[in-house]
């Protein structure tokens, strides 16, 4: 078996399950989210994007038929942490509840003990930022094992 050969089938089925959640987290928060699309219409649009993109990925990974989805999906959870990070940072800019960078984290962290946030938002939230970097990482040690 090749280097190759070897590094798809050691790491696609657990970076294909932290794909699963976060496509899952993703849903959740369309879905049941009240605030998402009726304050935040820009973040709403985002995220769906982000799902579509981390679905099709994940179709290519799971077909195995091409080499780079592990690169792909390295840079787009990156992305994906960025933008979550950056939202709070920004105290959730482009949104109708833009604030400070405190309540910007409170609300996508405060697990409902504060009254900015929501204890599911922040759970899903939270979901979807640890397996973006958990597949960040798996696709980085997919790549580096694939370049070594």
């Amino acid at each position: 078996m090749s280097a190759n050969a070897d590094a798809k089938v050691r790491y696609a089925a657990p970076v294909a399950l932290s794909v699963i959640l976060q496509i899952v987290s993703s849903a959740y928060l369309l879905t049941m989210d009240q605030y998402l699309h009726a304050y935040a219409v820009v973040h709403w649009y985002g995220l769906l994007a982000y799902v579509v993109i981390d679905a099709l990925l994940l179709i290519i990974l799971l077909s195995g038929k091409a080499a780079w989805p592990s690169m792909a999906l390295l840079i787009w959870s990156v992305t994906g942490v960025i933008a979550i990070l950056g939202d709070a940072a920004s105290g959730l800019a482009l949104s109708q509840f833009h604030s400070t960078p405190a309540e910007g984290f409170s609300y996508l962290f405060g697990f409902g003990r504060l009254d900015s946030s929501v204890l599911g938002t922040s759970i899903a939230v939270t979901v979807l930022l640890v397996f973006q970097i958990v597949t960040a990482v798996l696709s980085a040690l997919s790549v580096r094992k694939r370049h070594a």
